[in-house]
């Protein structure tokens, strides 16, 4: 296990400490909030348009960006004069910390880098537009979890659109997979098999 997947995965927590002595400090507090703001709305575009990055890495730095503000804005909860219902509520925010952050805390160091990237599996290009597939191997507490995502590249920006979305039965977490590509009047189609069997179609059209 290295270093670099051990500080990878210790991410979200040292945001949550770090939070923790920002809502401490009272210098730039005003133009602090004012980044926050920013980046709160440019995290709500992002899940409004479905629009994220190419590279998975600049998503994952803004959820873990949402995390800190988000964390700073619980560690005010501290302030509430009636000790019993902020220690109550600081409890609730762990919680839910631990349910959203499941998939990361059970994933554990050792293949931190999934967490932070997707693997690119396979690509189609045509005259349109170029589409990829990713596959993404999680936790979710002691299931096994392989996801598979479809997008579509935007033109020249470094950006990319979700599809759809398909997360494979338990039985399939090791299985090899092909991928068969068309398109056609009403967008591409993606056809996910293993062996002889078609287990699952991505598509525009299924949207």
């Amino acid at each position: 296990m290295s270093l670099t997947n051990i500080l990878l995965w210790l991410v979200p927590f040292l945001l949550i400490a770090a939070a923790f002595f920002s809502f401490r400090l009272k210098t730039f507090r005003g133009l602090r909030y004012k980044i926050y703001g920013a980046i709160l709305f440019a995290a709500f575009l992002s899940d409004l348009t479905g629009f994220s990055f190419r590279a998975d890495q600049f998503d994952t730095v803004i959820k873990m960006l949402v995390l800190f503000v988000i964390s700073e804005a619980c560690w005010n909860l501290l302030r509430i004069k009636n000790r019993i219902a902020a220690k109550v509520l600081i409890f609730c925010c762990i919680a839910v910390f631990g349910l959203i952050y499941s998939s990361w805390i059970f994933q554990g160091p050792k293949n931190a880098e999934r967490l932070w990237k997707a693997e690119t599996v396979d690509r189609y290009k045509n005259d349109q537009a170029e589409y990829v597939v990713k596959e993404r191997r999680l936790l979710k507490g002691i299931k096994k979890v392989r996801v598979f995502e479809l997008y579509k590249n935007i033109n020249s920006l470094p950006l990319e659109s979700k599809i759809r979305t398909w997360e494979a039965a338990e039985g399939y977490y090791g299985a090899d997979f092909n991928y068969r590509w068309s398109y056609s009047y009403s967008g591409v189609r993606l056809d996910l098999i293993s062996g002889k069997d078609t287990l699952w179609t991505l598509g525009e059209q299924f949207k």
